[in-house]
């Protein structure tokens, strides 16, 4: 069996500590699996998979960047009933509806980097961002 191909999508965009593995359907559902047999906990103990959020929903859009990132370009088109599905470098996957995105996040739609730039991103995951979390 040939060995898999985990260089970086870009050159020099990389995750800084090795290599990211290729988005594949099986890939994620052992992910999936897995997160739901194991149920994890923050450091803030608030449950990482949001409960109204099954994780076996199959996202309507995924993407990836390196830090927990809102993209509008992405996000908006949606049906507020649609869920897209972040895969970070450094905090790992994160799912959730527009509704929920909406509702939870309302100033990060406000931000003029949001609006203009059609992107919002963090180095770090908010509480309440963490509760989105489906795997890493």
């Amino acid at each position: 069996m040939p060995t898999p191909d985990y260089s970086p999508q870009r050159e020099g965009q990389g995750d800084p500590e090795g290599a990211t593995p290729p988005f594949d359907d099986a890939r994620e559902s052992r992910i999936s699996a897995l997160a739901d047999s194991h149920p994890s906990t923050s450091d803030d103990s608030l449950p990482i998979v949001d409960a109204t959020l099954p994780k076996s929903t199959a996202p309507t859009v995924t993407y990836t960047f390196s830090r927990f990132c809102f993209k509008a370009d992405a996000i908006e088109p949606l049906a507020m009933t649609d869920t897209f599905r972040m895969i970070t470098t450094r905090h790992g996957t994160f799912q959730m509806t527009k509704e929920e995105f909406y509702r939870d996040f309302p100033k990060v739609r406000e931000t003029r980097s949001y609006r203009e730039g059609r992107l919002h991103h963090s180095p770090t995951v908010s509480r309440m961002a963490a509760r989105y979390r489906i795997s890493g």
